[in-house]
């Protein structure tokens, strides 16, 4: 599977967890373990990947027992991942190669294209369709991109890629990603660097 296509998947967990309970922990365990997914597939460390992906699905069952958003979003999200876990076992170099349509888990699920709404900025809750600020997601998912292909970035990179964001906004862009695990920062001021977790071990 592409890079893109692990990245969005990544940002359709992140926007159906958002819609938990703020005091809701089964979020943060939700995305760190997308995250640590994410990171594995990007830097081609798969070894782990089936029993993080088992790990993921059972927190989706959980988090599907408190029926806070709606069932078809897990439905969706737990055919994905279960399909990079069979291509993992099967080749460990499919999930690059792989080219992913975006087929549906059952006539009645969503599939990921509608889970992530058709500019990628609307969710679903409870049959409801949420909508977030575009902005807000189509950076932070071109930060990944740029991330994933560069293998590190600085603050001033970023800002030549989105002229029109002050720098305080990036700079929050990053502590999230930092906070939620998937990147660490390297060095001060403005020299610092931000890696993927997994590329500095």
């Amino acid at each position: 599977m592409s890079t893109d296509f692990n990245i969005k998947l990544t940002w359709a967990v992140y926007r159906v967890t958002e819609l938990f309970p703020k005091e809701a922990g089964l979020k943060r365990d939700i995305r760190q373990t997308a995250d640590e997914i994410l990171v594995s597939l990007l830097t081609d460390q798969n070894e782990h990947l089936a029993c993080l992906i088992k790990t993921l699905q059972d927190y989706f069952q959980q988090a599907q027992a408190q029926n806070w958003v709606d069932t078809r979003n897990f439905s969706v999200l737990r055919w994905e991942y279960e399909r990079i876990a069979k291509l993992s076992s099967q080749e460990s170099g499919a999930l690059r190669s792989h080219g992913s349509s975006f087929a549906k888990a059952s006539e009645d699920s969503p599939s990921l294209p509608d889970l992530l709404g058709n500019d990628g900025v609307s969710w679903r809750r409870r049959g409801k369709t949420v909508e977030k600020p575009r902005t807000t997601q189509k950076r932070k998912q071109r930060i990944l991109e740029t991330l994933a292909k560069n293998n590190k970035i600085k603050v001033g990179d970023l800002i030549k890629i989105f002229p029109a964001t002050n720098r305080r906004t990036i700079l929050r862009d990053l502590e999230d990603f930092s906070q939620t695990g998937l990147i660490v920062k390297t060095g001060n001021g403005r020299g610092a660097c931000y890696i993927l977790r997994n590329a500095t071990l």
